[in-house]
C-alpha cells in the first residue's frame, strides 16, 4: 500500500470516528452524581462540621479586619490546632 494522501485521509476519518463515538458515548452516560466508593470517610465527617458551623450574620469590612489582626492571628492559631 502506498502512502498517498487518499490513504491518510482514510486514517484521519476513522480515527475522528472513533474519537467522536468516545465522545458521544460518555455524553449519553455521564452523570455528576458522586458514587460513594468516591467519598472520603475523614473529608465527609470535616464537611459536616463545617455546615453546622455558626455564620457571622455581616462579614467584617478589610479595614476591620487589618485593625482586629491580632485577635485574627488567635483565632487562626485556635482554628490551627483543632485541625
Amino acid at each position: 500500500m502506498q502512502r498517498t494522501r487518499e490513504s491518510w485521509q482514510i486514517v484521519f476519518v476513522i480515527t475522528a470516528a472513533v474519537y467522536a463515538l468516545g465522545a458521544i458515548t460518555f455524553l449519553v452516560f455521564m452523570s455528576a452524581t458522586i458514587e460513594p466508593w468516591a467519598v472520603d470517610k475523614s473529608t465527609m465527617t470535616l464537611e459536616l462540621e463545617v455546615e453546622n458551623e455558626q455564620l457571622p450574620a455581616q462579614l467584617p469590612s478589610p479595614a476591620e479586619l487589618v485593625d482586629n489582626s491580632d485577635e485574627l492571628q488567635a483565632k487562626a492559631t485556635e482554628l490551627a490546632q483543632l485541625a
